[in-house]
């Protein structure tokens, strides 16, 4: 058969071309509906779990919210009765505040009807007793007073004498510690002098050793010159063949030197002279300051004596002052001492005083109102009652919170692991998200 061949629908018989390019185009629908089935299968199973998730999910939110909503009634009904109990037992607390204080007064009062007379009796003496007893301090404290003016007159004489007794012994002491100070210095100043002199004895020593060594060299000199000269003469002159010129001139030579030597011989003698004078001045100088130390130092003594004379009659004065003025002030202490002393017996008996009166005016107040103490009977006894009511009422409250506490504690576990829940749930999105 050819590729032209094609056969009708009906009867079975087409063309060769069409029937394969109809075949092409069978497969490929074929193809891509097999592509399409797993994505299709895929989504469909998808669908049918994110159903059941959502199903899981919202029966699990329902169960959360019913557990979250039970889980608020129960806290809300423990926190209820928690706080009418506390509420309760802070009233009975202030109710048996009021009834202790009460319950005092009443015993005060009926203490007070039952030995009225002779609290009054005693209370009567205490502030008969307290009243002398302060007007003998009182004296007390004025006499004490009085004395320890006079004490502080006494003192205030005792240190105006003294300063006057001591200012001349004080000033003779300042007086001779000064003329000691200057005596010192003048000591000071002669050995200062003292040294200078010396050096100027030692400078003209040796002014006069220098220009005497110096005039006996040339002296020396023309000794030795003069012997040469000499001896040169007498050669010449056992010379026949010496010329007299030669001969004239050495004796001129001669000449002259013992004209420098009677030169230097009168130098010497005026050097050793005039060094003699001088030296003779530095030393009397020198000696003279020596002398000026040895006054200086006999009137420092002298001085010092003096000053340790009148500084050791100063301080025994002074010494014997200041124990008058010690004495005079320790008296002034002790009457000080007494005053206070005094004073404070004086403020006690006044205490004393003061309380005795105001017992013995709340006795007699009381003592004329026993209608009060029948009042406060009835109170008391009506608070009574009342503080039995409130604690059947908190013994009441108590076993109610008890029981709500055991009753809900399902509930308020379930609402606290709900709430852990959803704490961990945010923590694991949180670093889902980070991640």
């Amino acid at each position: 058969m050819s590729n032209d061949t094609r056969y009708d629908e009906n009867n079975g018989v087409v063309d060769s071309a069409s029937s394969e390019a109809d075949l092409q185009e069978t497969e490929s629908h074929e193809q891509e509906k097999d592509d399409e089935q797993p994505l299709a299968t895929a989504q469909k199973n998808m669908e049918n779990l994110a159903g059941n998730v959502a199903a899981t999910v919202g029966g699990a939110l329902g169960e959360a919210q019913n557990a979250v909503t039970s889980g608020i009634s129960a806290v809300r009904e423990v926190r209820y009765a928690a706080k009418a109990h506390a509420d309760a037992r802070h009233q009975i607390q202030e109710m048996r505040t009021v009834l202790t204080s009460d319950k005092e007064q009443l015993e005060h009062r009926l203490y007070v009807h039952e030995n009225y007379d002779g609290i009054v009796s005693e209370q009567t003496a205490i502030i008969t007793e307290s009243t002398q007893e302060m007007q003998r301090q009182k004296n007390t404290v004025d006499s004490l007073t009085q004395h320890h003016t006079d004490l502080q007159k006494q003192l205030e004489t005792i240190l105006s004498e003294d300063e006057q007794n001591l200012r001349p012994y004080r000033n003779l002491s300042e007086t001779a510690k000064g003329r000691l100070d200057d005596v010192a210095r003048t000591v000071t100043e002669a050995k200062r002098a003292i040294k200078m002199a010396e050096a100027q004895v030692k400078d003209a020593t040796d002014r006069r050793d220098q220009a005497c060594a110096s005039a006996q060299r040339a002296l020396d000199n023309s000794h030795e010159r003069q012997h040469k000269l000499l001896e040169e003469l007498t050669e010449l002159k056992k010379d026949p063949a010496a010329n007299n010129s030669a001969i004239s001139r050495v004796q001129n030579d001669i000449a002259s030197e013992k004209i420098r030597e009677s030169e230097a011989q009168a130098s010497l003698a005026s050097i050793t002279e005039q060094a003699k004078s001088a030296i003779e001045i530095a030393q009397t100088h020198l000696w003279t300051q020596k002398k000026s130390l040895e006054s200086a130092q006999s009137a420092t003594d002298a001085a010092h004596s003096a000053y340790e004379e009148r500084k050791n009659e100063f301080e025994r004065l002074q010494t014997e002052a200041r124990a008058r003025e010690r004495i005079a002030q320790n008296n002034l202490t002790a009457v000080e001492e007494n005053i206070k002393q005094a004073q404070d017996a004086f403020d006690a008996a006044a205490q004393r005083h003061d309380d005795a009166l105001a017992l013995l005016e709340d006795a007699r107040v009381i003592q004329a109102s026993p209608e009060e103490t029948e009042r406060l009977k009835g109170s008391v006894s009506s608070q009574l009652s009342a503080v039995e009511q409130k604690q059947d009422e908190i013994e009441k409250l108590a076993h109610v919170e008890k029981t709500l506490r055991v009753t809900t504690r399902k509930q308020r576990l379930a609402l606290l692991a709900v709430i852990a829940g959803f704490v961990i749930l945010v923590i694991l999105l949180i670093w889902r998200i980070l991640n």
